[in-house]
């Protein structure tokens, strides 16, 4: 889920706190609520949030929360969500007041990648990575290299555009590879 803020914002959650735990840095920023923040059915569903890089550049503004384990809402099972979100302050620590934001979670895309359908073939100047779809996407999302975001070891988050990469649609629209020397 990605939150939108109208000022920069600090958090704890990106902090290299000793002896806290990230599930600790998570509770302290953010809470899920099902059905009703009232009724208080807390639920352990965040599992990471990071300040989001949009166009290779690190947005305090834009936050990614990672959620786990979401009932799909539909007309059988109306299973709604409320993020809590707090404790976080501007430029000024000035703290930000409690605030809310309800969704629903309605499923995965109707596309998936079909078995086998990733290979890395690493080369002596660049790596690429082929993936098969069960059906064709669109082109322009297929190659906008902000939606594929690759996790370093050492926890940093990078999308094909900060890599340097480059992603290229075969002609059905079902395959496409991604290629960069830094993958």
């Amino acid at each position: 889920m990605r939150l939108y803020f109208d000022k920069d914002v600090y958090g704890w959650f990106d902090d290299n706190a000793n002896g806290t735990t990230t599930a600790e840095k998570l509770a302290y920023h953010f809470s899920v609520y099902e059905r009703d923040v009232v009724l208080r059915n807390k639920v352990d569903k965040v599992v990471g949030a990071n300040y989001a890089t949009i166009g290779g550049e690190l947005r305090h503004d834009v936050i990614d929360v990672d959620l786990k384990d979401l009932v799909v809402w539909d007309t059988n099972n109306e299973m709604d969500y409320i993020l809590e979100i707090e404790n976080f302050t501007d430029r000024n620590n000035n703290r930000m007041f409690r605030d809310y934001a309800e969704f629903k979670f309605g499923g995965y895309a109707s596309f998936y990648i079909v078995n086998d359908g990733i290979k890395v073939i690493p080369r002596k100047y660049e790596t690429e990575i082929r993936i098969q779809l069960n059906t064709a996407v669109d082109r322009g999302i297929a190659e906008d290299p902000t939606n594929y975001i690759f996790t370093a070891k050492n926890g940093a988050r990078y999308d094909v555009a900060e890599l340097g990469g480059e992603i290229f649609t075969e002609i059905n629209g079902k395959k496409y590879s991604i290629s960069s020397s830094r993958l």
